[in-house]
């Protein structure tokens, strides 16, 4: 697993919630990417932001967020979605190369295998989240890229 630590940039991106087991998230990026284009959301990217340690909570009670990466400085107002602005971080950051179904596999590795290994420490105030650097329909799934980034101390 490649990982590197770096400074990442502040992003602003609208977000909706889902509540429940991290793996199923994909429906609420469906929702959210419907909305987006009903809409005219000047779509930069996506990611989704994971709120809970899956280790600690039960599936049924994990928090994440689908989100569209927007231009800073970009604002919207609905039902259901939230804007929100990522602060600059300091993040380690595992690049993944696979179909979607392997990222809790990935996760796995990064967090219970090189983590520990690392001597870093994950900062409790920062963000745990994933960066999709693709098109999950015009991409084939072994070739998905996928960054994880867990803030750091």
């Amino acid at each position: 697993m490649e990982v590197e630590v770096k400074n990442t940039e502040p992003l602003r991106v609208v977000a909706m919630r889902h509540t429940g087991p991290y793996p199923l998230i994909g429906d609420v990026f469906g929702r959210l990417a419907k909305w987006g284009g009903e809409n005219s959301v000047p779509i930069q990217g996506a990611l989704a932001i994971f709120y809970m340690d899956p280790n600690v909570h039960a599936p049924e009670e994990l928090q994440s967020d689908a989100c569209l990466i927007v231009p800073a400085g970009y604002s919207i107002e609905s039902p259901n979605i939230t804007m929100l602005d990522m602060p600059a971080q300091k993040c380690a950051v595992a690049k993944y190369v696979g179909p979607y179904t392997g990222l809790p596999t990935a996760w796995g590795e990064f967090m219970g295998e090189w983590f520990p290994k690392s001597g870093l420490q994950a900062d409790p105030a920062g963000l745990s989240y994933e960066q999709y650097m693709n098109d999950m329909r015009t991409t084939p799934p072994d070739k998905l890229e996928t960054w994880l980034f867990q803030s750091v101390l």
